[in-house]
C-alpha cells in the first residue's frame, strides 16, 4: 500500500497482483489500474470508462496518473511529478524503471505543443533518493550486449532531462549514489534535504563510475569530481551546495519530515516556474543549452541575441511588457 499527499488530497494506492486500486480521499472515485498495461476501468458515481491503452496518457486532465507501481506520476497546475517507487531497493534503477522513465520523458520531448506540463520534478519514496543501478539485476546479465543495453538505456534517460523542453527539478533526500548521483546532476535544478548525501562509489566495487562522471564533471569543479570518482568520497548536502551540485538545502527535522520538506520545496519551486510563460521557459532552456556548448563568447552572444530578438516577437512577451507597464499581473498564453 502506498500513500501520497497531493495538496490536501490523500491518495491511497493498493497493489493487488497485476492491478491496483486507487481511492481518492472520501470521494466515490475508484480506478482499477493495470501495472503492466492492458485495460483500466474508472468509476465515478454511476459512470464507467474503460480504456485499453498500455499506459495512461500524459495529456489527460486527471490530477494523478499511475504509469506503473514502480513509477508514480502526478500532474497538478502545470507541474508533473515523477516518483521513483522501489523503496525496498532504495529506488535502484533496473531495466523496467529506466524504460518507464524513458517512455515518460520521451513523450514530453516529442510533444512540443504540450503546454499543460511546464515543469517536471523527480522525487522518490523510501529512505533514499536513488541507490544507482540494481546490482542484483546486473548480476543476472550474462552477455556483453545485455550490459551495454542497460548502460545505453540509462544514458538515454539521463540525457532526456536536458533534452525535454520543460525545466527539470530533482528533490534529493537520503543517499544519491552512483547513477542516483548522476540523476541528481542531470536535472536542471537540484535541491536537497539537509540529510542528503552524494556518492560515486564505483571505485569501492572494482569499477569506475564512468557514466555518472559525465554530468558530474560538467556540473562541479573537476578536482572535486575526481576526488569523488577515485575515492568514493561522500559529499554532504552542505558540501554539495558549496561546489554547485545543488542549488539549495532544505533544513528540516530528520526522517519523514525531512522527505516531506524537500518535496514541498520542490513543488513550490516547480509551481513558480510553471507560473511563468511556458514559451519563454522552453525557448530559454533551449538557448541556454545551445550557447553553453559554444567555445567562443562571441558565438554565444550571437545565439543569445538572436534568441532575445525572437522572444520579443512572441505573444507572451507583449503580454508581459504590457502588464508590467500597466502594473497588473500577466495572463500568459504560453506562445
Amino acid at each position: 500500500m502506498h500513500r501520497l499527499l497531493q495538496g490536501r488530497l490523500l491518495v491511497t494506492y493498493f497493489k493487488y497482483g497485476r492491478q491496483g486500486i486507487l481511492f481518492q480521499g472520501g470521494s466515490p472515485t475508484v480506478r482499477l489500474l493495470s501495472t503492466n498495461g492492458g485495460t483500466s476501468t474508472s468509476s465515478t458515481g454511476g459512470s464507467t470508462t474503460t480504456s485499453s491503452s498500455p499506459a495512461p496518457s500524459l495529456s489527460s486532465a486527471n490530477h494523478a496518473h499511475f504509469c506503473d507501481s514502480i513509477l508514480l506520476i502526478e500532474k497538478n497546475k502545470g507541474v508533473m511529478t515523477l516518483i521513483l517507487n522501489r523503496p525496498k531497493q532504495r529506488n535502484a534503477l533496473n531495466f523496467k524503471l529506466l524504460q518507464r522513465l524513458k517512455d515518460t520523458l520521451s513523450e514530453l520531448q516529442d510533444d512540443v505543443t504540450n503546454m499543460e506540463t511546464r515543469a517536471v520534478v523527480v522525487v522518490s519514496n523510501g529512505p533514499s533518493f536513488c541507490s544507482g543501478h540494481d546490482l542484483k539485476e546486473i548480476q543476472t546479465l550474462s552477455t556483453s550486449d545485455d550490459r551495454k543495453a542497460l548502460f545505453h538505456l540509462c544514458s538515454e534517460v539521463m540525457n532526456l532531462w536536458s533534452l525535454i523542453p520543460q525545466p527539470t527539478i530533482a528533490a534529493v533526500h537520503g543517499m544519491a549514489t552512483a547513477a542516483g548521483c548522476q540523476l541528481a546532476a542531470s536535472a536542471d535544478i537540484t535541491i536537497a534535504s539537509s540529510d542528503a548525501k552524494f556518492m560515486t562509489p564505483g571505485a569501492n566495487l572494482g569499477l569506475f563510475c564512468s557514466t555518472p562522471a559525465v554530468p558530474l564533471i560538467r556540473t562541479i569543479p573537476r578536482k572535486i569530481a575526481m576526488d569523488m570518482l577515485f575515492t568514493g568520497r561522500i559529499l554532504s548536502a552542505q558540501e554539495a551546495l558549496a561546489c554547485g551540485l545543488i542549488s539549495r538545502v532544505v533544513d528540516s527535522r530528520q526522517g519523514k519530515e525531512n522527505i516531506e520538506s524537500v518535496r514541498v520545496e520542490a513543488q513550490k519551486l516547480a509551481s513558480l516556474i510553471a507560473s511563468k510563460s511556458g514559451y519563454a521557459m522552453r525557448h530559454g532552456k533551449h538557448t541556454l543549452s545551445e550557447q553553453s556548448c559554444l567555445d567562443s563568447i562571441e558565438e554565444a552572444y550571437a545565439v543569445a541575441s538572436a534568441a532575445m530578438a525572437k522572444d520579443l516577437e512572441s505573444e507572451d512577451a507583449q503580454i508581459g511588457i504590457d502588464a508590467f507597464v500597466e502594473k497588473r499581473l500577466a495572463e500568459w498564453k504560453h506562445k
